[in-house]
This record gives C-alpha cells, structure tokens and sequence, in this order.
C-alpha cells in the first residue's frame, strides 16, 4: 500500500499545482491569429489589423511588449475591441503573405509593428510611409500609436473595391 502511495503523489501534486495555475484563457494578454487568418476576419469584421512581426522572449523589445503591453487587460481589451490582432513569428521561415508584406513594411524580417486597413492596405503616416516601429514601447506609447493608427485610417478613406 505505501508504494502505491509513493507512486501516485507525484501525479497527485502535479494534478494540484496545475489546478491553482490560471488557465490559458483567464490570463490577460491579446489572443493572436496569423496574418491569413487575421485579414479575414478583418473584412468580417471591418476592423484594422494590427500586425506585430514578433521574434519571441529572446528579443527585448518583444518581451517588453509581451509583458509590459499585450497582457495589460485594459490594453488587451481595447486591441480586441478595436482591430484584429496578428503575429507573425519571425523565428520561423515567412510564407509567401507574410513576406510580400514584410517587403511592403521594408522591416527587412527585423521586428515591427504595423497595421493593415480591413481590406489588407498597409496603412501611411502623412508622408505615405507605412505606419509602423520598432521601437520599445510604454503603455501610454502604445495607446497612443493605435490612436494615430486609427486617425490615420480615417484619413485613407473608405476601402478601395
């Protein structure tokens, strides 16, 4: 009986300890979809995409974002309200879409943050250039980028048919 015992309390503080742990989906942060996915739901939607060509933990600028940013409830909430939130991971091989934009960005597969307009146009600052940085970003910085995202889709006008 006592090495049933032993056996089992493993498995037993396993069971425990992953019961206490939040789940996947009561954590904040920004539920992310690839860039194909993400540009249909955008014309479903209506909505801007959001695009963060992202590189993983290992890169500061995209753990800053990971932690500090993308998993603030209120930040997490108004991505989710306001666009469509992609993320093309740059630790693996671009298919043909997400290198077409990538060249479109001129990011030369470094990381970014850009936006898409519902029907997949890159969307210009006021000299016509993407939209876009890379650089380390505040909370504050950040909302106030998706305010000028939103300003300056506003500006391009309707989709083009």
């Amino acid at each position: 009986m006592p090495r049933i015992v032993a056996s089992t309390l493993p498995l037993l503080l396993l069971l425990l300890l992953s019961a206490c742990q939040p789940s996947l989906q009561q954590r904040p942060g920004i539920a992310w979809v690839d860039l194909v996915h993400g540009k249909q739901l955008a014309v479903e939607r209506q909505k801007p995409v959001l695009v963060d060509f992202f590189y993983g933990t290992s890169c500061r600028r995209c753990d800053k974002l990971c932690v500090m940013i993308y998993e603030d409830p209120a930040i997490a909430a108004r991505v989710k309200r306001e666009f469509v939130p992609v993320r093309v991971d740059l630790r693996y091989p671009l298919n043909e879409e997400e290198q077409a934009l990538s060249v479109k960005l001129g990011n030369e597969g470094e990381c970014i943050l850009a936006f898409l307009t519902p029907d997949a146009r890159v969307v210009a600052d006021e000299d016509g250039r993407p939209l876009a940085t890379m650089d380390e970003l505040t909370g504050d910085e950040f909302s106030s980028y998706l305010d000028k995202a939103l300003v300056r889709l506003q500006a391009m006008g309707p989709a083009v048919k």
